[in-house]
């Protein structure tokens, strides 16, 4: 490679992941120093007992020695080891993880050891002192911050701001009829101007005669405790959470002006009246980041573009519902939601989820067309209201997003409609699009009725003819393999014509048995049909011999475990159960329908 200015090769680097900018840096020793600062910039502590603190801390010391680096770390992260999942609903995925944000907020205790000694968080901080630069303190862990660590960064580290990922008031799980004490040491934290953002999820109910306070704590921080936060993640399950008082829980005096959160992000029962709550104590108008992942109505939705200004607003997460299936509720719903998006600046970033309709759709494109840059549509609620991908959903989006990057949509497979591949290439014609996240459904009947996986295969078992018929073309529909995924790909890449291709990736996700259990299913039927609807992620080679060449992978290798660990190939499965897929694959009766099966080639497929 030609010799490049340090600056340069700086630049680039920004615009790499670590593991590129490891590879750049390794070609030759100019490429070293330079992308140096970046190597360095972000650490991560991560441990699950006192002993593997110890070794880690001391070994990110030394490593930090030799490579005269100590003044590059501008980021440090310290985490459990093994994060697991935090027990909660399913929030909507469309790309976005939305659970990631408490990935921190769980600990599995058979693998991970608390750190309970002051003595023994020396080490850590050691490491911290000898840090410079040290702009950001992100704290996953079960352990409250240690006091020796915030007073440190609190009196010297100045510039330092701390994120808490897992913010955990214990001692404020209390009878209900006790006074509201809250522990020294958390009260410490709760109230330190070093605090930026926090993260706190909640799953355990509040039991008769004890009450959670932590939500009230963390409201707050907000109204003024914690004088600098400004990122506040909050999930409670149903029953948690406590009561909002009309008292502080933290004895502090509170700034007599609303706090600056500039991004709020909610998990909660009752959400339309927390954000009543909230709109009381943090401003609005300059909140930049807005997701709220539960159940929004229209009178929710008509208080906040009557009572609420988002001047500042760039992203927003919303879940749509009317009170009523009825089309009056619908309408209604979607004027006040409407109502509401035509209040807003135009937006960078926009999340539909529950009962968004085409008309909602519609008013982010118009209101927000020209500055979008990620659009992620949900589960559609039912076959009437979801919207789907289609050519004039592509063109609308073609032409009123310039700068769109990365996109979300329900795509419905319908009996190999002659339209499908048509779909694909107007999608191509995006040719803005970096991302792109197609959501795989099927027309079938059967596969949108809730709450009847469990007389599926009765109902088959007693000759229902329609139901065969209609799992037959379900089948056919969501049999996707590695070859199908690849004809989709090139149909959209196609579509693009002689633009060069900006694509890095493209998900297949077949989300039509999600709501009938998927591979946990009560059904044969269901668990069948999800054995060949399968996930794909394709992602472009870089650097390879043609811009169109992909990577073609299962979307999560976990669920090759999951197919080996189904009960559908039992011999003595009734034979009615399995007669839809002798009929798709004929020659799965001598060989075993599930290794045979295959997808079918896009032209295959159309109706005649």
């Amino acid at each position: 490679m030609m010799r490049l200015p340090t600056e340069m090769l700086q630049q680039m680097g920004d615009y790499l992941d670590l593991t590129s900018v490891l590879n750049l840096s390794s070609t030759n020793w100019q490429h070293r120093v330079a992308l140096r600062p970046l190597l360095f910039r972000d650490m991560r502590i991560k441990f699950s007992s006192p002993a593997s603190l110890d070794f880690e801390a001391r070994r990110s010391s030394e490593l930090l020695t030799t490579s005269e680096s100590f003044r590059h770390v501008q980021s440090l992260r310290v985490t459990s080891a093994l994060p697991c999942p935090p027990p909660s609903p399913t929030l909507e995925d469309c790309g976005d993880h939305p659970l990631e944000t408490w990935k921190y907020c769980s600990i599995d205790d058979r693998t991970t050891q608390l750190v309970t000694r002051d003595d023994e968080w020396q080490n850590l901080l050691s490491l911290i002192k000898s840090l410079p630069a040290l702009r950001k303190l992100t704290w996953g862990r079960a352990e409250t911050i240690p006091p020796c660590i915030l007073r440190y960064i609190e009196n010297t580290l100045h510039q330092c701001q701390i994120y808490l990922t897992n913010l955990v008031f214990h001692s404020l799980v209390q009878s209900s009829n006790a006074l509201i004490r809250i522990d020294p040491q958390e009260l410490e934290l709760a109230t330190s101007p070093c605090i930026y953002g926090v993260v706190m999820h909640c799953d355990h109910m509040d039991s008769p005669g004890w009450v959670n306070y932590s939500k009230q704590a963390v409201i707050d921080m907000v109204a003024g405790a914690a004088p600098n936060i400004q990122h506040v993640s909050l999930h409670f399950a149903v029953g948690c959470g406590g009561p909002s008082l009309d008292t502080p829980v933290l004895n502090v005096s509170a700034k007599a002006e609303k706090g600056a959160l500039h991004s709020l992000e909610l998990v909660e029962r009752d959400l339309g009246q927390s954000l009543r709550l909230w709109s009381t104590k943090t401003d609005f108008k300059v909140l930049r980041s807005f997701k709220v992942h539960s159940y929004l109505r229209a009178s929710d939705f008509r208080w906040l573009a009557e009572n609420c200004q988002f001047l500042s607003l760039q992203t927003l997460v919303i879940r749509l519902a009317a009170d009523d299936d009825g089309e009056e509720a619908v309408v209604e719903m979607e004027d006040a939601v409407v109502d509401f998006l035509s209040s807003l600046p135009p937006l960078r970033s926009v999340k539909l989820t529950g009962q968004y309709t085409q008309r909602v759709v519609d008013t982010v494109l118009d209101r927000c067309g020209r500055t979008l840059r990620q659009l992620l549509l949900g589960s559609p609620y039912d076959l009437t209201l979801g919207v789907f991908a289609s050519v004039s959903v592509s063109h609308a989006i073609r032409d009123k997003c310039p700068l769109i990057e990365e996109l979300a949509l329900p795509m419905m497979r319908s009996q190999g409609s002659a339209d499908e591949v048509a779909i694909y290439r107007s999608l191509g014609e995006i040719t803005s699009v970096h991302k792109l996240r197609l959501c795989i459904y099927c027309s079938q009947p059967f596969l949108w009725v809730e709450d009847q996986s469990m007389s599926l295969d009765y109902r088959l078992e007693n000759g229902e003819e329609d139901l065969a018929d209609q799992v037959c073309h379900a089948a056919m529909d969501l049999a996707i393999d590695d070859t199908l995924a690849a004809s989709i790909l090139q149909a959209i890449v196609t579509g693009r014509g002689s633009t060069p291709s900006s694509l890095e990736s493209l998900d297949l996700r077949v989300d039509a048995l999600k709501d009938l259990g998927s591979f946990w299913s009560a059904s044969d039927i269901i668990q069948m049909l999800q054995y060949i609807g399968r996930s794909w992620t394709c992602t472009r080679k870089f650097g390879g011999s043609s811009t169109h060449q992909y990577h073609i992978a299962e979307h999560d290798p976990k669920d090759k475990f999951r197919r080996r660990a189904m009960d559908i190939f039992d011999e003595e499965l009734e034979s009615l159960i399995k007669e839809p897929m002798f009929r798709v694959w004929p020659e799965g009766r001598s060989g075993g329908w599930e290794k045979v099966w295959h997808s079918f080639p896009l032209e295959t497929l159309v109706a005649t």
